[in-house]
C-alpha cells in the first residue's frame, strides 16, 4: 500500500444494552447477565458457575459443569466468560410470550466456538465462531409457552412424557455447547411486536427432547432475524384429528395475531388408522377455517417421506398427494416437503440413510443432519410461497437446492469467524471521541487519555492492532498501521473502562 491510501472512517450501528429491571418507558420486562467470575459490568447481574438455578432466585445454571474464564483487562463484560467441555443449561423466569435473546460470544486471547440451543434443543445460533479478540453479539426472538392460553381462555391438553420436557414449564431455558464455547453475556428482552410462526404436526416436527433424534421444526428457528420467531406445538404420535381434540390448534388461535402463519404437517400416524385416513381432508379443512378466521395464515406441509419411500403418490399411504390436492380444493398454499425429501433420496444415494435415525427398524425419525437438511427445505419452501418472509432469513441464508444437499459432516465442521459486532456506548454518551487524520494515518483519541485502549480489526474478527495509551493528556495521537494492512473494511475500538466507541473504516 502506498501514500495514495485512502481511508474511510463511518459509524457503526451501535446497540445500548438495558438494565435488569421492568422498563418503565415499555413496561417490558429486560434482564442483563453478565457470565463469569470476575468484575460486574455495570447494570449487569452476575451469573458464576455457583449461580444454580432455584424458583426463589427466578435464574441461574440449571444443569451441566461449568466453568469460569477470567482475563486481565478493563471490560468487566468481556474479560470473563462461562465455558462447559459438554453443556449446561441456564434458565431465567419469565411469563410465556416472546423474547429478543441475545448472547454476547467471545475470548480477548482465544478462538472460540459456541452453540446455542433453547428449550427441547430448540437450535438458536449454531456453531458462532470469533477469532482470538474477536467478540459478537448475536439476537433471535425466542417464543416461551405453557399450556393455559396468555388470556386464560384455552387449555391445551398433553401427554405425560411432556411433564418432562422444558418446553411447557415456567421458565426459558438455554442450552450452551460447542468446541470451545465462551458467553460473555445475555440480555432477554420482552417483544410483543413479534411475527410468529406456529407449527402443528408429530414426532417429524416436535422439538425432540434427545440427541440424535431431531425435526425440522426444531432446526428452522436458527434462520430467522429477531422479530419473527417459532412456536412449535407438535408432539410425537398425532394425528391432525388427535391434535385437533387435544385442543392445540385451540391453544394458537388464543395466541396468534392477524398476519402470523400457522404450519400444518400431519400424515405418518393418520396413515395407520381407516378412520384418520377418511377424516384427512375434513381435518385439513378445520385447520384452514380456524386459521384463516384468525386472520392468520394457513400453509400446509406434506408429510416427510419414509426411508425407501421415492414416489411422491403413494409416499405415506397416499396422504402427502392427498394434502396436495386438498390444498388446492382449499386455496391454501403448500410447502411440498415430501417432494423435496424424495429428491434428498435421490440426490444422497446409498447415503440417504443418514437423514434417518442409525437403526433398521426406524425408517421415518431424523437424526440432526436430517432435521437440519429438512429445515432448509422448508425455508426453501418458505422463500419460494412467501418471498416477504424472505427478508426475514439471517443473512447468512443461502437458497437450498434438495438435489445438492450439504456434506454428511456439514453440522461437525469447524465455521469460518463470524464479522465482528461490537456491543458499544454512543459517543456522546460516553465522552470518547475518534477522528481520523488522513495525512498522518492515524487515530485521536479526545478526553482523558490514560488506559484508553485502541484496538483495530479486521471484518472476519481477527484483532491486527491493539495500543493502550499510558497519558493523562486530553487528546492523544495514535499511529495505525495502515500501511502494511491489506485492502478491505476495517473496525476500530476506542475502550475506556466501561466505555466504548466503534467507528468502521474502509481500506481501498
Amino acid at each position: 500500500m502506498n501514500g495514495k491510501t485512502c481511508l474511510k472512517l463511518v459509524s457503526v450501528r451501535l446497540m445500548v444494552i438495558f438494565p435488569l429491571i421492568l422498563s418503565a418507558a415499555a413496561g417490558s420486562p429486560t434482564y442483563k447477565f453478565d457470565f463469569g467470575s470476575g468484575l460486574v459490568a455495570s447494570g449487569y447481574t452476575q451469573i458464576t458457575p455457583q449461580t444454580k438455578y432455584s424458583s426463589t432466585l427466578g435464574y441461574g445454571i440449571d444443569k451441566g459443569n461449568v466453568s469460569s474464564v477470567n482475563k486481565s483487562g478493563s471490560d468487566a463484560l468481556k474479560d470473563d466468560y462461562l465455558t462447559t467441555s459438554d453443556e449446561f443449561l441456564f434458565s431465567v423466569n419469565v411469563s410465556q410470550g416472546n423474547y429478543d435473546v441475545t448472547v454476547i460470544f467471545g475470548d480477548a486471547n482465544a478462538s472460540t466456538s459456541t452453540t446455542v440451543k433453547a428449550e427441547n434443543r430448540r437450535l438458536l445460533f449454531d456453531r458462532v465462531t470469533t477469532s482470538a479478540g474477536g467478540f459478537v453479539s448475536k439476537t433471535i426472538t425466542v417464543n416461551r409457552r405453557e399450556v393455559k392460553s396468555t388470556d386464560g381462555s384455552v387449555t391445551m391438553s398433553i401427554k405425560d412424557r411432556e411433564l418432562t420436557y422444558f418446553t411447557w414449564d415456567k421458565v426459558l431455558t438455554l442450552r450452551f455447547s460447542g468446541k470451545k464455547p465462551a458467553i460473555c453475556g445475555v440480555e432477554i428482552i420482552k417483544n410483543d411486536n413479534v411475527k410468529t410462526l406456529f407449527l402443528c404436526g408429530n414426532s417429524t416436527v416436535v422439538d425432540q427432547m434427545d440427541a440424535p433424534w431431531c425435526s425440522w421444526g426444531q432446526m428452522i428457528p436458527c434462520f430467522f432475524k429477531p422479530g419473527v420467531t417459532v412456536a412449535n406445538y407438535a408432539e410425537s404420535g398425532l394425528t391432525a384429528g388427535g391434535f385437533l381434540s387435544m385442543r392445540r390448534l385451540d391453544k394458537i388461535m388464543a395466541e396468534a395475531k392477524s398476519g402470523d402463519y400457522v404450519f400444518v404437517e400431519f400424515g405418518h400416524n393418520d396413515q395407520k388408522n381407516s378412520t384418520d385416513v377418511a377424516n384427512y381432508a375434513n381435518n385439513l379443512k378445520t385447520f384452514r377455517d380456524k386459521i384463516k378466521a384468525k386472520g392468520a395464515i394457513p400453509v400446509f406441509v406434506t408429510p416427510t417421506a419414509r426411508q425407501g419411500e421415492n414416489d411422491p403418490n403413494t409416499s405415506i399411504g397416499g396422504l402427502a398427494k392427498k394434502m396436495r390436492e386438498t390444498a388446492v380444493s382449499l386455496d391454501v398454499t403448500c410447502i411440498d416437503l415430501n417432494q423435496m425429501v424424495i429428491d434428498l433420496h435421490k440426490a444422497l444415494g446409498s447415503n440417504t440413510q443418514y437423514l434417518y435415525m442409525y437403526t433398521e427398524g426406524d425408517q421415518t425419525h431424523f437424526c440432526e443432519y436430517g432435521g437440519y437438511e429438512l429445515a432448509r427445505c422448508v425455508a426453501k419452501g418458505i422463500e419460494e410461497k412467501f418471498p416477504l418472509l424472505k427478508s426475514s432469513f439471517i443473512s447468512e441464508y443461502t437458497t437450498f437446492k434438495p438435489s445438492q444437499p450439504d456434506p454428511l459432516d456439514y453440522l461437525t465442521r469447524d465455521k469460518d469467524p463470524v464479522a465482528i459486532d461490537v456491543l458499544a456506548k454512543t459517543g456522546a454518551a460516553s465522552g470518547l471521541h475518534i477522528a481520523f487524520n488522513a495525512r498522518a494515518y492515524s487515530i485521536t483519541v479526545n478526553g482523558p487519555g490514560d488506559g484508553t485502549r485502541v484496538e483495530m480489526y479486521s471484518i472476519n474478527g481477527k484483532r491486527v492492532f491493539r495500543s493502550t495509551i499510558r497519558s493523562d493528556l486530553n487528546a492523544v495521537v495514535v499511529s495505525l498501521p495502515v500501511s502494511k494492512l491489506n485492502r478491505g473494511c476495517y473496525l476500530v475500538r476506542a475502550v475506556r473502562g466501561n466505555e466504548e466507541l466503534v467507528r468502521k473504516m474502509d481500506v481501498y
